[in-house]
């Protein structure tokens, strides 16, 4: 299921201009993995018992659980944007400001949960990748070792540039020559190394970490207003008048949000086959869920 506005009033449903079907398309099929996963977990343990394999209690059943959570995560991604839109319309209101804060509200829950369908995602490739039996030793060696249904902190990696458990994936993925995680993983890192989603993961540093720019007017700017040169012992004291911080712009966090949702729906809807191909590799049984 994906939500079609936040707002439940039916005086709010506003035609927007673009209503990005294949993005609610992709969240809808990554969240009917979730309906099958325990099927699929004794499946799974029917087929490599009578294969004489080694069995992984849980992980088809987590993995396909984890598949849901990120395809809700982006369909809420995505009905936030459509908000967004819908808050742009001249019928929404007449309050440019309020237009305003709406509009900048809305974009930062369409990263936030945009940002937690990319991490949600990036974890489930890392538990693809860690049936195959050579790549779980190499990342064992490499401390990137986790067990299913596991609920510590440590077991469940950040999806950032700052973190190299990716790189030791790929890395792992190619010692090992599995040729459907190599694409699985490579397919990950570009979405990690795209402008766009780099652009997003800054903003919302920016956001939720720092400093956030007020969306309304301000004579409190975050550069400060007092200033002290210690070597000539003056401080230089600006007063300031009611202004609009530059990076509160509300059309510019709309663009970050929106372009970060596209690109990130785009490698869950080319990395979906990709997850399953490389379970399926190393004897799972785990296909594509339709709708119950």
């Amino acid at each position: 299921m994906v939500l079609q506005t936040f707002t439940p009033r039916r005086s709010a449903q506003v035609r927007t201009q673009a209503a990005r079907i294949n993005i609610q398309k992709t969240a809808i099929s990554w969240q009917f993995m979730a309906v099958y996963g325990s099927s699929m977990e004794i499946a799974s343990t029917v087929h490599r018992r009578s294969l004489g394999l080694p069995l992984y209690p849980n992980a088809i059943n987590e993995l396909c659980g984890l598949m849901g959570s990120v395809g809700e995560q982006l369909g809420l991604a995505r009905t936030a944007e459509q908000d967004v839109q819908r808050w742009q319309n001249k019928e929404s209101t007449n309050n440019e400001l309020q237009r305003r804060m709406a509009v900048r509200a809305l974009s930062e829950v369409c990263m936030l949960f945009t940002l937690g369908a990319a991490h949600g995602c990036a974890n489930a490739v890392l538990r693809a990748a860690y049936l195959d039996e050579g790549i779980r030793s190499l990342l064992k060696l490499a401390k990137g070792a986790y067990s299913p249904a596991s609920t510590k902190q440590e077991d469940w990696k950040s999806f950032s540039p700052r973190v190299n458990i990716w790189d030791r994936l790929r890395d792992a993925a190619e010692a090992r020559n599995s040729q459907p995680a190599i694409r699985m993983v490579k397919r990950l890192l570009r979405l990690r190394s795209d402008s766009r989603f780099t652009e997003l993961d800054q903003r919302r540093s920016m956001d939720f970490h720092r400093h956030r720019p007020p969306s309304l007017l301000t004579a409190s700017p975050r550069k400060g207003a007092s200033e002290f040169d210690p070597e000539k012992n003056i401080t230089t004291l600006t007063a300031y008048t009611s202004h609009f911080d530059e990076d509160s712009d509300a059309r510019a966090v709309h663009r970050i949000g929106r372009n970060g949702l596209i690109t990130t729906a785009s490698a869950l809807r080319e990395l979906q086959p990709l997850i399953i191909a490389t379970a399926r590799a190393a004897n799972y049984r785990i296909r594509t869920a339709s709708r119950p």
